[in-house]
Order: C-alpha cells, then structure tokens, then sequence
C-alpha cells in the first residue's frame, strides 16, 4: 500500500514537470519579457509612491525619524495604516496585472495556442478592473501580505520585492512576546497559503469573486496537499539550484553575483512558479468535475486596437520620462567622487573579543581603527559601564539589570566566552575606555542607556568626558530621544546624534543633532546628500556584510559601524569612489541584489 502510494507519488511528480516544461515552451520569449516590463514599471511606479506616502506621513505626523520610542506609535497610528493600506493597493494592482498576464498565457499554452505580449496586457488589465469591486478588496492581503510575509511562493516582481521594514524587524526581535507572536502569525499564513493555493488561478481565470475562489481552492486541493507540496518545493529547489549555478557561471560571489541571480528572478521565477500553479491548477481541475467552468476569454487572444496599443505605448514613455527627469534632477551629485568613510569598531572589535569589552577596544587599537562605539549604562554606586543589553543574562548569566548592581559587585562576575582567551574578562568602565582611546588617539561614540530606575547617567558620562579630555573627540548617541536633549541641555557644545531606524531628509531639522547615527537599512545616497548639505556626517550600522560596503562608500557616508573592523578596512582597500557611471552602477548592483535599499 506505501510503495503503491509512493509510485503514484512519483508519476504526479512526474507529470508535473512535463507540463510546467510544456507550458514555458509555449511562447517562450514573450514570458520572461513581459515579466521585466512588468518588473520595471512596478518599480518605477511603487518607489515613486513610496517616496510620496513617506513624505505624507512627516507631514501628518510631524516626525523626522523613526526610533526605538516612536516606532510603534508610527506605526499604530491611523494615518500610517490608512497611507500602508493606499500603498497596498497600488502594489496589489502591479502584482496582479503581471499575474494575470501570465496565468492567461499559461492558459493559452494549456489548450496549444500562442499569445502575444499585447494580450497579456490585457488579460492583467481585465483582472485590476475585477479587483476594483469591494468585495474582492480582501486579495490585497492575500497577494501584499501573505505571499511576501511567507516568502513561499513568488508570483509576481512587486510582491517578491515587498519585504518587513528592518526597523520592524529589529522591533520585532526586541521583545520576546512581539517574537512569538510573529511566529504564530507566520504559520497561520503558511497554513493559510496551503490551504487557498489554487484560489489566484481560480480568481482570474473564472467569474468568482475572491471568497468564492477561496472555497473551490480548498476543495479543489484539499485531498490533494500532500502533492502540491511536494511539487511546488521541488520546482522552487530546482529553480534556485538552477539560478545559483547561472550566476556562478559569470561572478564567483559578491555583489554582481547577487545583481546576476535577481536579474535572473526578475525574469525567470514569476513565470516558473505561475507556470507549476497553472500545471497543478488544470490537472486537479479536470479531474473535478463539480468546479464552476472557465471564463472562455481565457482562451482567447485579446485583440487590442491601435489606439490602446498607442496609450499603453505614451503611458510606458511618459512613466519612463518622468523617473528620468526626476532621478536627473536629484541625483546630479553622484557625477561627484566620493571620500574614503572610516571605520568604528561597533562595540569594539566584537567578533575576536566579548562585545563592549575593554579587550574588544584593545583589538580595535591594535587594528587601528580611527573610531570605537560603546553602550553605557549607570550603576547603583554611579559608575558609568559599558553594557548594551538592559539584562546581564546574555554575557554574566544573571537576571538583574546593571542598576541593580553596585560596581565592586559586578565586577566579581566574569563575562561568558567560548574563547579560552577570555575567560577571566569583567565589566568596564566608561573612565577605562577614554583613557584607552585617548592614549591611542582615537574618537569615540558614547551611546547612552538611561534607566527608569535610576537618572544621572548623562551627567555622569558629561563629566567623564570632560575630565578625560576628550570632549572634541566624543560624540554622544542615543536610541531615547529623551536623552540626546538633555545631554544638549547639560553641554550644548557636545556633539550628538540620534540613533534611528528609519529617517529622511527633515532629520537635518532636529535641534538637538549634530549628526546621525542610522541603522543601514535606512541609508541611501540622496539622504546622505541633503544632511551633508545641511553640515551633518553620516554615521552609520551595523555593516558586517562584505557585499554591503562598496554600496555604503558608492552612499557617501562618512563613517561605517561594523562589528567585524577588519573585513571592513580590507573591503575599503577595494572600494571604488570614483563618481558617475562607476559610481551609478555600483548604487544599480545593489539594489537589483535587493538589499533591500
């Protein structure tokens, strides 16, 4: 009985593949260049509206960064959802308009007819024009948020593109209870997926509202899980194994090799993947005879008149002039070269030694690394340490936090290290890291960590600095707003700098910043054009990606925080910071190897 079901198994899968091959040998060419029509105009337009909600939202909510204490009022707001839900929509219709056309094409080579790319056009165009009926509203979520939140199947350029913000990611990650959550709703939506797998297919290609699809999916798949799967992870494997070995061919690794492999998904995946829905979709289909009947449209070649052919020719054209106008008029400075940026050891050189350790400076003196970051925290006794994480329990192994602690007490403990070399290193001082830095000449990021248990931390680090003698060498950061501005109260002479997760070009607004202090994710070259115009440096975080440095040179920032200063001073040595079409390519490399800039 197993092995009968494993041989049924096998010649499913089987049949699969011969159909899915069947179907991309039907018009082969007109596919894949619909697909980057498709992708390239998503991109146009969704960056544009991107950038026109971004700009809506400082507006409305009168912000000029995202931090660690806005981000969840941001992103509770009404306005935030109503702008995210318009912005929804407009992605959903790009990604729907590519998988219509593609879903007719494939329709068209199921019965062994040709299609054109004019015809795509239109079946994608049919299938927006269904959407704009309310009770279909609810595919936005299926095709903006489940699909791009499970990342299991790819139908579309748009919403394989569409990703969590990285400052939601780090919001996510930072309690325990966001992450558990997140977890639970990931499998739902995996679960979710699965189980209305066919209802995209059914949607476009029959009369059905979505919900109606949503039932004949299941239906239509429910007794037939176990082979969907397996087909579906198969033809995924196949094709990134396949796109893998493509872009080796030309680049052993890096940045070209990851603009090659996404070039390649533009054009390939979108196709693949709707081609194995299709194939699955017509085989579970003529076996079920209860399944309402295909629209015959669908079979159809869509004639489209001159005049449509004119519009949707001056609607490209005119979609094309205008990003050119647009990109000519505010990225006129990438003509320019750009400076070496120099490297800060991110809480010390914190890959060979324990994170804010005062081993961890002492590697990054040795490298001669020009700036060093640490976190500070106050103890009960007023000693300023540097600690990042509010509970000791990831490096001492103990529960309490450092106010807890008076310092002759903390520094019994020993720091938790695998490395034999550290295994007797206890807490430093602040007073400790300035002495160090001082002696060796370097500058140094102090980024507080005030208590709600204790105030006093910022006058303590003020003094610090002060006796220390490195007042011009220091500059103060902080995740809690709170605290910059009263450091700018205590010693308005003081430099400083938000550390954000997400800000714009109004973050040169902010009194009380000389500077700032951004999360990678957030760092573009037009925003670090307009701080340097306004006088401001970008300082940036955390860079320990290789193929992240030559795009955050190619940015212009001014200083590159990494936890890794070695690799970033080799990987500087081969940074290209000539200005115009060398610089313009490496900036294009990096964003079609969706690093998500």
């Amino acid at each position: 009985m197993i092995i009968d079901r494993i041989n049924e198994e096998i010649k499913n899968i089987r049949l699969f593949f011969r159909n899915v091959w069947l179907l991309l040998s039907f018009d082969p060419l007109d596919k894949p260049i619909f697909s980057f029509i498709c992708g390239v105009f998503s991109l146009i337009i969704c960056t544009q509206s991107k950038n026109a909600f971004y700009r809506l939202l400082i507006d409305l909510r009168g912000i000029r960064y995202i931090d660690k204490e806005n981000m969840i009022a941001v992103g509770t707001s009404y306005d935030t959802l109503i702008l995210l839900f318009l912005f929804l929509i407009i992605m959903t219709f790009c990604a729907l308009f590519e998988i219509g056309g593609l879903l007719h094409s494939f329709s068209m080579g199921q019965v062994g007819r040709d299609t054109d790319i004019w015809s795509m056009m239109m079946a994608g165009a049919r299938t927006c024009k269904k959407t704009l009926q309310p009770r279909n509203w609810l595919l936005i979520l299926f095709v903006m948020v489940l699909f791009p939140l499970t990342g299991l199947m790819t139908l579309s350029n748009i919403a394989y593109k569409a990703k969590i913000p990285s400052f939601v990611q780090l919001g996510i990650e930072a309690k325990p209870s966001f992450l558990l959550s997140f977890r639970i709703v990931f499998a739902l939506l995996v679960l979710a997926e699965i189980a209305f797998f066919f209802s995209i297919n059914i949607y476009v290609l029959t009369r059905k509202n979505f919900l109606q699809s949503c039932a004949d999916s299941w239906r239509l798949g429910k007794s037939r899980l176990l082979n969907t799967i397996l087909c579906m992870l198969l033809l995924s494997l196949l094709t990134n194994i396949a796109i893998d070995l493509l872009s080796k061919l030309f680049f052993s690794g890096g940045t070209m090799a990851a603009a090659l492999k996404q070039i390649i998904r533009t054009i390939a995946v979108p196709s693949i993947n709707n081609a194995g829905m299709t194939a699955l979709f017509y085989q579970y289909y003529e076996e079920d005879a209860s399944l309402a009947g295909i629209i015959p449209t669908v079979f159809r070649t869509k004639r489209v008149s001159p005049l449509q052919k004119s519009a949707l020719v001056c609607l490209g054209l005119l979609l094309i002039a205008g990003s050119l106008f647009y990109y000519a008029k505010n990225y006129a400075f990438l003509a320019e070269d750009v400076k070496q940026p120099l490297v800060c050891a991110h809480r010390g050189d914190n890959v060979h030694a324990p994170d804010n350790s005062y081993e961890a400076f002492e590697l990054a003196v040795a490298e001669k690394v020009p700036w060093i970051e640490l976190d500070v925290q106050i103890t009960a006794d007023n000693v300023v340490v540097a600690e990042h994480d509010q509970s000791l329990s990831r490096r001492f192994g103990i529960r309490e936090t450092v106010v807890d602690f008076r310092y002759d007490d903390l520094k019994e403990y020993r720091v938790i290290s695998s490395d034999e070399r550290y295994q007797d290193v206890q807490i430093t001082t602040l007073e400790d890291v300035l002495k160090l830095a001082k002696e060796n000449g370097m500058q140094v990021q102090i980024e507080t960590k005030p208590s709600r248990k204790k105030s006093g931390l910022e006058e303590e680090v003020l003094r610090l600095v002060e006796e220390s003698g490195m007042h011009e060498r220091v500059m103060i950061i902080s995740l809690h707003s709170e605290s910059i501005k009263k450091i700018k109260e205590l010693d308005p002479d003081m430099t400083t700098a938000h550390v954000v997760m997400k800000t714009w070009k109004d973050y040169a607004q902010v009194d009380d910043a000389d500077n700032l202090s951004a999360e990678i994710g957030t760092v573009t070259p037009l925003l670090v054009q307009e701080l340097h115009e306004a006088g401001m440096k970008v300082f940036c975080w955390t860079a320990d990606d290789p193929d992240e440095i030559q795009y955050l040179v190619s940015c212009g920032v001014d200083v590159i925080g990494t936890d890794d200063p070695v690799m970033v001073i080799q990987k500087l040595q081969e940074c290209d910071r000539s200005g115009g079409i060398a610089r313009c390519f490496h900036l294009m490399m990096h964003v079609l190897a969706d690093m998500e800039r």
